[in-house]
């Protein structure tokens, strides 16, 4: 969840032109330091990992990172069926992006229907 959170809050910073916490949204900005997560910035992402995230792994991402993301997402389309294939696509290589780094390359999803989303 806080992976795609952060890959999320990092894609409208990019799509937004935005470089830093000032062009963000102040209750989005709010959250995250209520959350104790550090604020999003174009040049990195946190990813949150291990139970109640209970690591936090500071990845660097660079122009190239960006342009694989906003080239999947080109791919969307004008459908919803096209526009989450072009998100799943775009997870899917953010995941395996960070796995080297996060250690969760063989990791395994083992929240079920009692997890508490804050």
């Amino acid at each position: 969840m806080w992976v795609a959170l952060s890959l999320l809050a990092g894609v409208v910073l990019f799509a937004a032109g935005a470089g830093h916490a000032a062009g963000m949204d102040p209750e989005i900005t709010q959250r995250f330091q209520e959350l104790s997560l550090p604020v999003p910035a174009l040049t990195r992402v946190v990813a949150c990992h291990g139970f109640a995230c209970k690591y936090r792994t500071e990845i660097g991402f660079d122009d190239t990172n960006h342009t694989v993301l906003k080239t999947t997402m080109a791919k969307a389309g004008a459908t919803p069926d096209t526009e989450r294939k072009a998100a799943a696509e775009a997870l899917a290589w953010f995941g395996r992006h960070i796995a080297p780094e996060t250690g969760t390359a063989g990791a395994k999803a083992r929240a079920g229907s009692q997890i508490n989303w804050v």
